[in-house]
This record gives C-alpha cells, structure tokens and sequence, in this order.
C-alpha cells in the first residue's frame, strides 16, 4: 500500500511538471507577453527552443532541464536553481540570475553579456565558449571552482566585466570582437 502510495505521488508530481511546461510553452514566442513563471517547477523537463525573453522565473526550480537555443534575455531568474542543467546556446544576456543556483550546470556556448550573476553557485560549473562581456560576476560563490574552457580559444569578456577579487581572469578575453558568435 506505501508503494502505491509513493507511484501515485511520482505520477502526480510528473503531471503536474508536464502541465508547469504546457503552461511555458502556451506563453513562449517572439512577441513580448506576461510571463508570469516564479516558482514554478520546471525540473527535468525539456525547454529547448522556447522563446522566453523579460519571463519571471524568480525561485523556479529548473534542475536538470535541457534548454537549448533559449531566448533567456532580460529574464528574471534570481534565486531560480539550475543545478546540473545543460544550457546550450541559450541567451541569458541582460538577465537577473542573483542567487541563483548554478552548481554543477553546463554552459555551452552561452550568452550571458552583461547579466547580473552576483552571488550565483558556480560549483563545478562548466562554461565552455562563454560569453560573459560586462557582465557581474563580483561576490559569485565557487567560481573558482569552476571549470571555466575556451574549447576554440573564446572565452569573451571586456573590462566591464567584473570577476571575483579572488578570482584571475583568463587570459583569451582580449581576442573577442563585437559580432562575437560561437563556433559550435
């Protein structure tokens, strides 16, 4: 009976996240609507191609989620966790991830010029092709243990971007040029 009880719980936890993504998806297009999405529970699921850009997704819990080629820009995303996600191409530029969680996330060829990412979990955090031009990168937690690569020698930044006292930049910045696009 406990493990009916359990099944029945998995089953309804997994609808309910299935209705969170139809929910996103009914509101992701081109054309700037109200996205209302805090805390929403978006975990595991696949986001790939939504178009989400100035979307609220404050304290969202995104762990584990695909999102590929997502239009992130100017989103609200302070406090949202997105521990173990694999971001691949996706646009985060402009947007607020304060807090956020992003311990252990792949960032693939990702756009994040000019976000807020002060206090954001970088813990064993891939970010690989990254573009992090002007962006705030000050008082981030565990950046250093980061695995910050330039796969094909980009890693862009400027010096408006702001990096952790502890923290030495890398040194392939310099190399970047304003129609920055990542070779992958």
């Amino acid at each position: 009976m406990l493990l009916q009880v359990h099944f029945d719980d998995v089953r309804s936890d997994r609808e309910a996240r299935q209705e969170n993504l139809r929910y996103v998806r009914d509101r992701s297009s081109e054309q700037l609507v109200d996205r209302p999405f805090q805390g929403i529970d978006l975990r595991g699921e696949n986001l790939n191609g939504l178009k989400l850009e100035k979307a609220d997704l404050s304290a969202a819990n995104l762990i584990e989620v695909s999102a590929n080629q997502v239009n992130l820009k100017s989103a609200g995303l302070s406090t949202a966790k997105l521990r173990n996600s694999l971001l691949v191409k996706t646009d985060f530029s402009y947007a607020v991830l304060v807090g956020a969680d992003m311990s252990h996330a792949k960032l693939i060829a990702a756009n994040l010029q000019r976000a807020h990412l002060q206090l954001v979990d970088f813990e064993g955090a891939e970010l690989v092709l990254a573009n992090v031009r002007g962006t705030d990168l000050s008082r981030s937690q565990n950046l250093d243990k980061a695995v910050l690569t330039n796969g094909s020698d980009t890693i862009c930044y400027d010096e408006l971007t702001k990096w952790p006292k502890e923290l030495t930049p890398p040194i392939v910045g310099s190399t970047c040029d304003d129609n920055w696009v990542p070779n992958t």
